[in-house]
């Protein structure tokens, strides 16, 4: 399931503030095993491998402190983007009991695109970037 959207990010450099256009892309990805990235990988790819910000993830595992499934998939996904994307923030929760499944939802970034311009102003998405030292 992806969605698409305006987003204006807000970018300050050289003391100069301006905004530039890009299209928000927010996907969902399932895997089988924490270590499971093929659809994160072809999901990347069939968007143009756009500048991934976050990557929120449940895996299976218990959710303790013993549970090694958080830790391995944070691994697999940064093994995968983290090359093009190394400032992206991951965050995996483990214990998918009940009626939960693991999976990934993916926070992305598309540069100014034709689709940016059509777009309705209405309604648009906010990824705001934050890091510390």
């Amino acid at each position: 399931l992806s969605s698409r959207c305006i987003l204006r990010l807000a970018v300050k450099r050289h003391g100069l503030r301006f905004s530039m256009r890009s299209i928000a892309i927010v996907g969902r990805c399932i895997m089988n095993d924490p270590g499971d990235v093929e659809p994160l990988k072809k999901w990347w790819i069939d968007h143009g491998k756009p500048k991934i910000h976050a990557v929120l993830g449940k895996t299976e595992g218990n959710g303790c402190v013993n549970d090694f499934s958080r830790g391995y998939a944070t691994l697999a996904i940064k093994g995968v983007i983290g090359a093009e994307n190394p400032h992206v923030s991951v965050v995996i929760s483990g214990g998918t009991e009940g009626v939960l499944s693991p999976h990934y939802i993916i926070l992305a970034e598309k540069e100014d695109t034709p689709l940016a311009s059509s777009v309705s102003q209405d309604k648009f998405l906010s990824i705001g970037v934050s890091r510390t030292r």
